[in-house]
């Protein structure tokens, strides 16, 4: 089996619109291309209610994203690229009103990660690895106030030395509203000062223990993926030790090999948090180098950004609605089509839309009307041809495999031992007589 030449990429040019968002008086469009194509000279429209254009703007040589201006009172529902590659689909997007709730924030001591050559803390750089931009917000520490949280889909709490009353409330709140926290806890988490716990977000009481195993078991591990192979060795220094009041309720999505949790998911309201029992410093363990942390976080992120708070996704990916009863869903395709009505999963106790076109969808969230944005996954704006794996040429792939069919070999041989006896039977007969 192998894939019909016609059907391989041959590296065509191609550019698309990747995000268009709204802020103040204007919409921030970025463009994204194969490496053989560039959007120079090409226009982009802001198109409003009954597909009257709003304003225009020509790509300028070389740019990969341009501001323009909407006038005054207008509302801009897409974007579109003018004419001019193989791929039409992706010209246009969906324009994204108040996007600045995609941030993701967090909240590490750098000084506590004792990073040799200094700068940013383990989790923050990992973040930044995955290429998710201005999405990542550091916070020199953890808001108390519910309108700081408001502006962000994810929060990561790197060994924090427990909370005030007042952050633990407004953490709390936030979460139960949708939102999605990251919790690593280390020795500073369960030495924290009296009255500093983490209330409803970790019940009971966090301990440090100095010894613990070297490493998670592979196969309690499957959230990670193939990554979880890395963890079976950590070199862990330590480890928190959680009350069985955190535990009980909770989902273990990865375990030590003893057993203990290592990664767990605690539902709170409409959000989540994950609690990892090793802070994201090199001191405790090898974790923050490991490939399964980018797995975390690139699961964190993705989750955060599909949650509560945030409304923006690529297509192909979807939406998750933890804490409704009642979904409705309808997309609204570019270009003016007709509203499909979406499925609506139940996951898990959680509800779930996918979100297969780039477009506007409409939620309908226990009465309440809500609107999301699904747009270009940029990662699949490169058309270059790839080599075929090795593996793709078995012949087992494809579900078949070379027999040989013996059904007549067989059925001859049976046909001529019948004839022989029955030759056989009329000679014994003639015999007699």
């Amino acid at each position: 089996w192998l894939a019909l030449p016609d059907l391989a990429a041959k590296g065509e040019a191609d550019c698309a619109l990747g995000t268009a968002a709204r802020v103040a008086d204007r919409v921030d469009v970025t463009l994204v291309c194969t490496p053989e194509a560039n959007a120079t000279g090409r226009t982009v429209t802001l198109v409003g209610e009954d597909a009257k254009e709003l304003a225009h703007e020509q790509v300028p040589e070389g740019a990969v994203a341009i501001a323009i201006k909407v006038p005054e009172g207008a509302r801009a529902l897409e974007a579109r690229l003018s004419p001019g590659d193989v791929i039409a689909a992706d010209d246009a997007v969906p324009v994204v009103e108040h996007a600045t709730d995609l941030s993701l924030a967090i909240v590490a001591d750098a000084a506590a990660s004792h990073i040799e050559t200094g700068g940013p803390p383990p989790v923050e750089r990992a973040l930044s690895a995955l290429d998710l931009g201005s999405f990542v917000k550091p916070l020199a520490s953890v808001p108390e106030h519910s309108e700081e949280l408001a502006a962000h889909a994810g929060l990561v709490l790197d060994d924090p030395p427990g909370l005030t009353p007042e952050e633990r409330r407004t953490v709390a709140a936030w979460v139960e509203g949708g939102g999605t926290l990251l919790l690593g806890l280390g020795r500073r988490s369960a030495s924290a000062p009296l009255g500093a716990g983490l209330g409803t977000l970790v019940p009971g009481v966090v301990r440090w223990a100095a010894i613990a195993p070297a490493g998670a078991a592979p196969d309690g591990c499957a959230f990670f993926g193939p990554s979880a192979e890395g963890l079976s060795d950590m070199g862990a220094k330590g480890r928190a030790m959680l009350d069985h009041e955190a535990i009980d309720g909770a989902e273990t999505l990865c375990a030590w090999s003893d057993g203990a949790p290592l990664l767990l998911r605690r539902k709170l309201g409409r959000g989540s948090v994950l609690i990892t029992t090793v802070p994201f410093d090199l001191e405790s363990s090898d974790f923050p180098v490991r490939p399964a942390f980018l797995a975390l976080l690139d699961r964190f992120a993705e989750g955060a950004r599909a949650r509560g708070g945030a409304r923006v996704v690529e297509a192909g990916s979807g939406f998750l609605l933890h804490g409704f009863d009642k979904v409705e869903a309808r997309v609204q395709p570019l270009g003016g089509g007709r509203e499909l009505e979406l499925p609506v999963v139940d996951r898990d106790g959680s509800l779930s839309v996918s979100a297969p076109l780039i477009g506007r969808y409409a939620l309908t969230l226990d009465g309440t009307s809500d609107v999301r944005y699904a747009v270009t996954p940029a990662r699949e704006i490169d058309l270059r041809p790839r080599s075929i794996a090795p593996r793709a040429a078995d012949p087992s792939l494809g579900g078949q495999t070379q027999q040989t069919d013996a059904s007549p070999y067989v059925a001859f041989a049976l046909l001529a031992l019948m004839v022989l006896e029955l030759a056989m039977r009329a000679f014994s007969q003639g015999s007699r007589a």
